[in-house]
């Protein structure tokens, strides 16, 4: 004998009794279960029902077929097809009104097709309008750089420099700002170029000819330099051959406690030709 428990068979066993002892499920007890708990009858666990008899097995095997089928249905909430009016894809499509002609329908579409014509000439058009901008801006500013590129060779370049005469050095000093941007040639004999005037700039007398003493050079003058490194080498007392441009005038004042108003020139080139010391 094997007990079942009401869910499943235990592993509770007993020799089966000889017939006449007339053995009564609810009679028997267990081996080694002495008086405990009587173990339920053969006869009771023959009636119960298997697990998927029982009500709460077929209310779900229930819920679950209506469930299936319900998916199976038609959804009656499909929207229903909009109307020509509601669909925007209908706006460029000619109207299938029957109450029009065919001839009008196809003038519709002819018109159609000739205005997406003349909207894409209209884009190409304004691309190559873009481009050619473009070109057109490339183009100036290459120009812009040769241009930069050009005056800077012949600003270090001695042969764009013009030599001028007394007559013509004793005009630009007269009125410097009307000659601006001039570009010549001086000689000069540096009369400051110390911490004062700083590495940019030094005084300078000039002169339109070549000197070889100091009194041979008779107007003051401030020669500025693009750089730190063109004045480098340059001394006081030291003769030198300048390329300039006109600058214009320029005011400072004096050790001796007064202001002055010399012409103004940038060197760009500078040699040193001697010295007087």
């Amino acid at each position: 004998m094997r007990w079942w428990d009401g869910q499943t068979w235990t592993s509770r066993t007993q020799p089966t009794p000889a017939p006449d002892e007339g053995v009564a499920g609810s009679d028997i007890i267990g081996p080694g279960l002495g008086a405990g708990p009587q173990a339920p009858s053969m006869a009771g666990s023959a009636r119960r029902k298997p697990w998927y008899f029982r009500w709460w097995a077929i209310t779900a095997a229930v819920l679950v077929a209506l469930s299936i089928f319900g998916n199976l249905l038609p959804d009656d909430t499909q929207a229903e097809p909009t109307s020509a009016a509601d669909d925007p894809s209908s706006e460029d499509e000619p109207s299938s009104d029957p109450t029009r002609s065919a001839e009008e329908i196809e003038a519709e579409r002819r018109e159609q097709a000739r205005q997406e014509r003349e909207e894409k000439r209209a884009e190409a058009q304004k691309r190559r309008e873009e481009r050619a901008a473009a070109e057109k801006a490339q183009k100036a500013a290459a120009a812009e750089k040769a241009k930069r590129a050009a005056a800077e060779a012949a600003r270090v370049n001695p042969a764009t420099y013009r030599a001028v005469t007394d007559r013509d050095l004793a005009l630009i000093v007269k009125n410097p700002d009307a000659h601006v941007g001039k570009k010549i040639m001086l000689y000069g004999y540096v009369t400051q170029s110390d911490s004062v005037t700083g590495p940019k700039n030094l005084l300078a007398d000039t002169s339109a000819t070549p000197g070889y003493e100091w009194y041979d050079f008779d107007t003051n003058s401030l020669i500025s330099a693009p750089g730190p490194n063109l004045f480098a080498n340059v001394v006081e007392d030291d003769l030198v051959t300048l390329y300039v441009e006109v600058v214009g005038s320029y005011s400072y004042d004096t050790q001796a406690g007064g202001n002055t108003t010399v012409p103004q020139f940038l060197a760009n080139i500078v040699r040193v030709t001697g010295s007087v010391a």
